[in-house]
């Protein structure tokens, strides 16, 4: 029993840092395997499923019918952390879905389940993120700094895949309200950061950063990023959200 539980230990390690490495695909697989274990407790379980739910939703693998069905099991759960798990995956699906008022709702009923919990290196469920590109969206700009700042404090110091997202949160806000200066600030600090594996990883925000600072130079004018971006070969349409910005960048040019 005590090699069983080591296992599922270690292979959970495992699956996180694939995760943070975006081998979202073995991470993906990592995490089922254990997941099916009878041995789980229904939290630990709650947690694997919602865990490769996050993974397959950043991948975008969407069978937004079938993650919905997946997490009401949870939510119906009367635990309140397994509950919460049903929730933030909810979240993801009607984030998708561009339904912002119902992710914000769903992901502060998840938050109260979980009480205080920061993330960590072994939980890295980005809330405030979530938060803060909702509350954009919902033009609630104080608030989305707010999630964004204190979510980027709690990145930084536990570490986390998504410390990019989260300056491409503020670079995206900054411009919008007219900040260029600020947003522009936000895209050097994430450049800045040096992955300790000394390599990209798939999945960061780097092509959203770089598309949102062409467009601010776009608009101030600068002949040589207008040349460079209309030149560029189609931007890419991925499954990343902020994939909008590359088209948005060559229609400006």
């Amino acid at each position: 029993e005590f090699r069983r539980v080591l296992f599922r230990s270690l292979c959970w390690l495992l699956a996180q840092a694939y995760f943070q490495q975006g081998r979202f695909r073995e991470a993906q697989e990592t995490v089922e395997r254990i997941g099916t274990d009878p041995a789980l407790s229904a939290t630990e379980r709650a947690r694997m499923l919602h865990f490769a739910a996050q993974v397959r939703l950043t991948r975008g693998v969407t069978d937004l019918a079938a993650e919905e069905s997946a997490a009401a099991e949870l939510i119906a759960s009367p635990d309140p952390v397994i509950n919460s798990y049903g929730l933030l995956w909810l979240s993801g699906v009607r984030w998708i879905q561009g339904r912002m008022a119902d992710t914000l709702e769903i992901v502060d009923r998840a938050a109260v389940g979980f009480g205080a919990r920061e993330a960590q290196a072994d939980w890295d469920v980005p809330q405030p993120m979530y938060r803060g590109f909702v509350l954009v969206e919902l033009d609630r700009d104080e608030e989305a700094a707010q999630s964004f700042e204190g979510g980027l404090h709690q990145a930084e110091r536990h570490g986390s895949f998504y410390v990019s997202w989260y300056h491409l949160g503020m670079a995206r806000l900054r411009f919008l309200d007219g900040r260029w200066d600020d947003a522009i600030a936000e895209v050097r600090a994430a450049q800045e950061m040096v992955d300790t594996l000394g390599k990209p990883r798939r999945g960061d925000a780097t092509r959203g950063l770089l598309n949102q600072a062409a467009i601010i130079a776009i608009h101030r004018g600068d002949r040589s990023v207008v040349s460079e971006v209309a030149a560029a070969p189609p931007a890419r349409i991925g499954i990343a959200f902020y994939d909008y910005l590359g088209p948005w960048a060559q229609a400006l040019a």
